[in-house]
């Protein structure tokens, strides 16, 4: 069975356009497959790596949101929506503090 090879070769860069034996060309196959998941690893450990911090940032963001709704409990009593400017800044204010 021949098979028409058109691409870079993985190992010379250099451009191929021929016609080859199926069988003949398995080991060439395999280098470019091993290429492939050579790259594929470091990409996935990228994205593993920006998952982190993404989700760390979302722990931040939760924990402050948390620290927020607390302020707001003690200032109203009971968790209730800050009215009126008045309230806002001196809630600004305590968080600054």
């Amino acid at each position: 069975m021949y098979i028409q090879l058109q691409g870079q070769h993985p190992v010379t860069g250099e451009i191929v356009n021929s016609w080859s034996c199926a069988i003949k060309e398995v080991p060439t196959f395999l280098m470019y497959l091993g290429r492939q998941t050579t790259n594929l690893d470091g990409e996935t450990s990228q994205m593993r790596s920006e998952m982190q911090k993404t989700t760390q940032s979302m722990a931040r963001a939760a924990a402050y949101m948390e620290q927020i709704f607390d302020v707001v409990q003690k200032r109203t009593g009971n968790g209730a929506a800050i009215n009126g400017p008045e309230q806002r800044a001196s809630l600004e204010i305590d968080h600054q503090q």
